[in-house]
Parts: C-alpha cells; structure tokens; sequence
C-alpha cells in the first residue's frame, strides 16, 4: 500500500476530534451550537459506510439539528458526561487504559508505566492536568492525530508508521473496545452514543489501514524504536 493511498491528514483530523468531543466538558450551548453552524455531521468522513457509521452519524446530525439551546438541554448533556466520565459517583465508562488493564482497576498501573517509556523512547511529551494519568482515550485520540501528522516525513514515514501501530495494539486497542462499548451502552444522549460509534468506526479502520502498510513494507512484528 502506497503512501499516497492512504489519506492520513484525514485520519488524523478525525482522531484529534474525536479525542477534543470525549474529554471536554460541554460548558455551554455555544459547544453543540458550533457544531451545528459547522454541519458537522454532515461534514464527517466516511471511513466504511458500516451500518455503525451510518447510524452513528443519523444519530449525531439528529442531535445537533434538533439541539434547542436551552438549560435543560445543556443540563442533560453535561449529566451526561458526569456520569461517564468524570463522577462523583462511580463511573459509567472509565475512560483509562489501566482500569481496564490491571487486575485490581488501579489508575497509573503497570500499562500506563509501560505507556510513559513509549511516549518518551518516541519523544512524545503530553501536557496534562496535574496529576492526571496519561492513558485517558481522548489523549490516545490525539496523540494518534499527532503521530498521523507526522507522516509527512517521508524520510521517517516506516518508522513513524511502525510507532502508531506500536501504539494502536500494545497500548489502546487492547481495552479501548471494552471502555466504548461501554459509552455505546451508557450514554444516555445521543450525542455521546453517536461518539462511542464513530470512536469505534475510526479505530477499526485506522488499524486496518496501518496493517495494509505494515505488510507491504515486511514491517510485520519488527519493533525498532
């Protein structure tokens, strides 16, 4: 598979987006009223055309065209990022890779330590909140967006590949299906419904095209990082 054949600065927009709509709080009506001023539905790109998408998208552009700008609206919308994500009672879908990954669901446990010395054998740094683990799903989201950018060097495009694939099946694929199908089946709105497809969507595909490159270049289970 050809470099010109896979359209990474798509993949990569997506991503990061993907990863900005699951960590940030909804403060106010302007967040969904953006998105409807910006068709973003409608303007979202088709990675499969799987009964998912097409559904996750329907649901999505229902929401934003019926958004009512309202309080109540607003309110149901936060709840439900509360409830999922952040608390204060136990959470509907734990967005961190260790809950899933260690045994005892500690944060900041053996995976997201193994995660650290990958990011920095790469020279990846993230600026998080303080004391905030770095294995949140919005940040592997973004950091995929930012590791897609980059393969535009092309004098680094196999290793920066290499790297990605790296990141997508020792580090997040691993949970990721768990922590979204559980969003998939506790959003209670369907806009974060919506997210939970289309994160899955993405996912799917994003690996499918990195194991096209990967083989075409007999880079198959060769790890030089």
């Amino acid at each position: 598979m050809s470099k010109s054949s896979f359209d990474y600065e798509l993949y990569a927009g997506a991503g990061s987006m993907l990863g900005s709509l699951i960590y940030n709080y909804p403060n106010d009506v302007e967040y969904i009223n953006q998105l409807k001023a910006d068709e973003f539905a409608q303007a979202w790109p088709r990675f499969d055309n799987s009964t998912l998408e097409e559904t996750s998208i329907s649901k999505l552009d229902r929401y934003i065209i019926s958004w009512q700008e309202t309080d109540a609206e607003l309110t149901k919308l936060q709840l439900d990022f509360g409830q999922l994500f952040i608390g204060p009672n136990s959470l509907k879908a734990v967005p961190w890779g260790s809950f899933y990954l260690s045994i005892t669901r500690l944060l900041n446990d053996k995976s997201t330590l193994e995660l650290s010395k990958f990011y920095d054998s790469v020279g990846i740094k993230l600026e998080c909140r303080a004391n905030e683990p770095i294995d949140h799903f919005a940040f592997f989201m973004q950091t995929l967006g930012h590791m897609l950018n980059n393969l535009h060097d092309d004098m680094n495009y196999l290793q920066n590949v290499r790297h990605i694939d790296i990141l997508l099946k020792e580090h997040l694929l691993p949970w990721s299906e768990q922590f979204l199908n559980n969003l998939l089946a506790a959003a209670s709105t369907d806009f974060y419904q919506a997210i939970a497809g289309l994160s899955k969507v993405y996912l799917d595909n994003l690996t499918i095209m990195i194991e096209r490159i990967m083989m075409a270049n007999n880079l198959k289970n060769i790890r030089s990082i």
